[in-house]
């Protein structure tokens, strides 16, 4: 009987171990393969980096986050299956080889990046899509940036498109971004050359002297309006001393450098958009007259003066009303102009203002003598 009761006790003892241990090791091997999706996923990679870094973690994309929750409140709550697929294809997607290490996309038009959702979540890269309607714009601030989100806000139905509430509505802007679409997405319509795509940039001096007078000079008292005063600001934005491809992420996008936006620091995404300039604005007008129905551009535009589009961004403009003759005025010190143009470098290298600058800089040292 001893020998009996010794035997069955080792036997029970195996049955409970299996019974309690082995779901217990199936829901912490399931843990760790989710957590590796979550970790290969652009968003879970890119956080985790910045956790072991120590570095602040802006707010997350909130897209994905926003479908799971509607899949669910419909009662069509993701399978484990599903779950370990789509981990599956995060991992397969981390790990396909591209055409190179310079590419955003590959010639499949797939994602090279599989976190590139996240990493062009700060380009201000919109896009219009209202059939037959679809296009991209990069709108850069200071780069009249108000003209092409007005115009997306009227393609998209927003009676007042031209308000600045409206227009500069953080909400509203986000769900227009290209970023708002999933990877895949936004490596498809990176890629697909039947949706057009352009960006406007400007002479990197002139945006950063327009940017002061228009967000920082006009609020200030009329005895602070000095050049001693813009000097001083210049040097508070832009210390000395700082490595020119720092990222200037945190500071006011309307001075921020142009290579933070449109991609140009993601690889390749920039290439993908055709490039004008500010100081020749007929080039971008009768480009969107190209890719814009004629009911958004005919009229309807400087509100009570029921303008076309066209007469609206070429005909007078106040908001820069003398920012050339200031120009000369409050960069007197060759100094302060040098200083900005190494802070600026990149730009005025990369977005095709080698030769304007340096005839600006010509003509500064003529005026000073």
């Amino acid at each position: 009987m001893g020998r009996g009761s010794s035997s069955t006790q080792p036997r029970s003892s195996l049955f409970w171990f299996v019974i309690i241990l082995v779901p217990a090791a199936v829901v912490v091997l399931q843990y760790d393969v989710l957590s590796l999706g979550v970790r290969t996923s652009g968003v879970g990679r890119e956080y985790a980096a910045q956790e072991v870094a120590g570095q602040q973690v802006p707010p997350a994309p909130v897209q994905a986050v926003e479908r799971t929750n509607t899949v669910a409140s419909e009662g069509n709550t993701p399978s484990s299956l599903d779950s370990t697929l789509r981990v599956g294809e995060a991992v397969a997607s981390a790990s396909r080889t591209c055409k190179g290490e310079k590419h955003a996309v590959d010639d499949d038009g797939k994602a090279c990046m599989h976190d590139l959702q996240w990493a062009i979540s700060r380009s201000l890269i919109y896009v219009a899509e209202k059939q037959p309607i679809n296009y991209m714009v990069c709108a850069i601030p200071k780069n009249g940036c108000t003209y092409h989100l007005a115009m997306i806000n009227r393609i998209m139905g927003e009676e007042e498109y031209e308000a600045t509430g409206v227009v500069h509505d953080i909400e509203r802007k986000s769900v227009y971004k290209l970023a708002a679409r999933d990877t895949p997405t936004v490596a498809r319509m990176l890629s697909n050359a039947s949706i057009p795509k352009y960006l406007v940039v400007r002479n990197p001096l002139q945006r950063t002297m327009s940017a002061y007078l228009n967000k920082v000079e006009t609020f200030a008292p009329e005895n602070e309006r000095t050049v001693e005063n813009f000097h001083k600001w210049i040097y508070k934005e832009f210390p000395k001393g700082l490595p020119v491809d720092r990222s200037w992420y945190g500071m006011n996008p309307h001075w921020m450098p142009q290579m933070q936006f449109c991609g140009f620091k993601t690889r390749d995404v920039h290439s993908y958009f055709k490039v004008f300039k500010v100081e020749k604005p007929k080039e971008y007008v009768d480009y969107m007259y190209k890719i814009i129905p004629d009911e958004y551009m005919r009229d309807g535009w400087a509100s009570s003066e029921n303008l076309s589009f066209r007469d609206h961004v070429l005909g007078p403009r106040a908001r820069t009303e003398g920012t050339t003759d200031k120009f000369y005025k409050y960069w007197n010190k060759i100094e302060v102009f040098d200083h900005m143009t190494r802070v600026l470098s990149w730009d005025i290298e990369n977005l095709g203002y080698n030769e304007e600058v340096a005839k600006m800089r010509e003509s500064l040292v003529q005026r000073l003598g």
